[in-house]
C-alpha cells in the first residue's frame, strides 16, 4: 500500500512542470494578437470614408429623377 502512493506522488510530480512551460508560452502569444489589433483597425478606419462619398451620390440620383 505505501508503494502506491509513492506512485501517485511521482505522477503528480511529472504534471506540475507540464503547466509551466505552458504559462511561458502564453506570454509571446499575447504580444503576437497585440500587434495585429492596431494593424486591423487602420484598414476599417478608411473603409467607413469610402462609403460616406456614395451615400451623396445616391442622394444626387434620386434628385436628378
Amino acid at each position: 500500500a505505501t508503494q502506491n502512493v509513492d506512485v501517485v506522488q511521482g505522477e503528480a510530480e511529472t504534471e506540475a512542470p507540464t503547466p509551466a512551460p505552458t504559462t511561458v508560452t502564453e506570454a509571446p502569444v499575447t504580444d503576437a494578437p497585440a500587434t495585429d489589433a492596431p494593424a486591423t483597425e487602420a484598414p476599417v478606419t478608411p473603409a467607413p470614408t469610402t462609403s460616406t462619398p456614395e451615400t451623396p451620390a445616391q442622394a444626387d440620383c434620386q434628385s436628378n429623377f
